[in-house]
């Protein structure tokens, strides 16, 4: 059975959202997911949203994690506006409405299954160490 990232990606891959509402409240539905088990995985609290913009764009994934070890806040984004060049961003963040946070990183999305992306978001969260 595949798994909700493998799902995604072939919908990143196969559907283009603008200006199709059907692939992109099903790119909402798999995105949200996605962000959901990154969550759970690292056992963080979690708030997630999604700004499903214009007809013409996506939409926009957010993941804001906050986690007690360490105590860490870290915002997670993704779209799939640029089709083969979607990357999964995460960077620090001090509070909710931190929008600019610390320094992006970034992992295609193709790369990032729940065991890479959760691995990275820790090494960020733990201060690179």
């Amino acid at each position: 059975m595949k798994t909700t990232h493998e799902i995604l990606c072939e919908h990143i891959l196969y559907n283009y959202k603008a200006y199709n509402s059907e692939a992109k409240k099903e790119f909402k539905r798999l995105g949200k997911k996605y962000c959901l088990e990154i969550a759970k995985t690292i056992s963080a609290a979690s708030h997630y949203s999604f700004n499903p913009g214009g007809i013409a764009v996506s939409g926009d994934h957010n993941l804001q994690l906050m986690m007690r070890e360490p105590y860490k806040m870290i915002h997670l984004f993704f779209n799939c506006d640029f089709g083969s060049s979607t990357y999964v961003y995460y960077r620090t963040i001090t509070d909710l409405n931190d929008w600019t946070g610390g320094i992006n990183n970034r992992c295609p999305i193709e790369s990032a299954d729940l065991k890479t992306i959760t691995q990275r978001i820790l090494f960020v969260a733990n201060g690179g160490k």
